[in-house]
């Protein structure tokens, strides 16, 4: 697929919301057929690659790294109470970084266990009162 000026354009599009129909029909694409033509540009692969390219240069112009990404939720996470971080943080962001940074360094493993028909997930890592405690 060779790269036109509204393939380009659709790349620019697609990046500031995600949402490949909409990117389409700003990017000249019929309203119509913009559903289809949206879903095929962004399964293809040169359009994945300049998302991929576009993405990398916004990212890099407004530094954001893993590793910054990982600095802001620990000092979230282990943030004391009594301390203001951009505004009180509540317990449920506290939870939600702590489980983020789990999960980035592999410290929750789901398992689940099919038997007659009926599913059962098992996150390793959790204690006992926690699984009862998601379970009601």
């Amino acid at each position: 697929m060779k790269p036109t000026k509204r393939r380009e354009l659709f790349v620019k599009e697609y990046i500031k919301d995600m949402n490949a129909t909409q990117a389409a029909i700003r990017a000249g694409y019929s309203p119509k057929a913009a559903r289809v033509t949206g879903n095929r540009l962004i399964n293809t692969p040169y359009i994945q690659q300049a998302i991929a390219k576009e993405t990398r240069r916004i990212m890099g112009k407004i530094e954001v790294t893993e590793e910054r990404v990982i600095e802001e939720l620990a000092a979230i996470a282990f943030a004391r109470e009594d301390v203001e971080y951009l505004g009180y943080i509540r317990p449920s962001d506290r939870l939600k970084a702590l489980e983020l940074l789990g999960k980035r360094l592999g410290m929750f493993r789901e398992k689940v266990d099919i038997n007659d028909g009926r599913i059962k997930v098992i996150v390793e890592g959790m204690s006992e009162s926690d699984r009862e405690d998601m379970m009601g």
